[in-house]
């Protein structure tokens, strides 16, 4: 063999080998039906999976200014992933709605406005993970809050990060400052804290494999 040849082959090698320890850390997320670490075919949600939340009974959303907490009852959000076994799972949010909204007393209404949002999800090795609403195309996730009783209209953009904890129902929760924007009586930034139950599909448990 000639030297040329034995260099060329040695090259290849090296490339292969480099190639393999690329990608030896790179990981996909699967939902799945079980708490496991590598999710069976058959018990993996697939592309097409419709996900949808509702606030935890017994809790309800906040959004905490400098003027007062605006107070939710009840909401729900709906979300179709797109694909599944890759890192992150991407989807669509189609809706996301408030109900019971008050301040200091006086009724709120809070309306999502950009949809649809696409939504990110990445799973840990713990079975749980993350997911993310981001802008779809429409430009942020939005949410306007008009409460009549203070007379001003505000709103918040943001792309809101969940934390997401497998179960039976899983539960998706946030606690995170958001920037608020509007008239003179708007303050600058809120916090917003959410506890969600997903109630379809469940179980519902967050894969990270290798």
């Amino acid at each position: 063999m000639s030297r040329f040849r034995s260099f060329g082959l040695a090259i290849a090698a090296i490339s292969v080998l480099i190639a393999s320890f690329g990608t030896s850390g790179a990981s996909a997320t699967t939902l799945c039906k079980e708490a496991v670490k590598f999710c069976p075919v058959g018990q993996r949600y697939e592309a097409g999976t419709k996900l949808t939340g509702s606030v935890k009974a017994g809790t309800h959303l906040q959004i905490t200014t400098s003027i007062g907490t605006v107070t939710c009852q009840s909401g729900t959000m709906t979300s179709t992933t797109t694909n599944t076994g890759a890192e992150p799972i991407h989807g669509t949010v189609t809706a996301n709605s408030y109900t019971g909204c008050t301040l200091g007393g006086s009724p709120c209404t809070v309306v999502s406005e950009h949809l649809p949002w696409t939504i990110t999800i990445s799973a840990f090795n713990t079975g749980n993970g993350t997911q993310k609403f981001e802008n779809g195309g429409f430009g942020k996730p939005r949410k306007k809050f008009t409460c009549t009783g203070f007379g001003f209209e505000c709103a918040s953009e943001s792309e809101d990060t969940f934390a997401l904890t497998g179960g039976n129902p899983a539960i998706a929760t946030i606690k995170q400052e958001v920037k608020v924007e509007g008239g003179p009586f708007c303050p600058s930034s809120a916090i917003m804290e959410a506890t969600y139950e997903i109630t379809s599909p469940k179980p519902l448990f967050f894969s990270a494999e290798p």
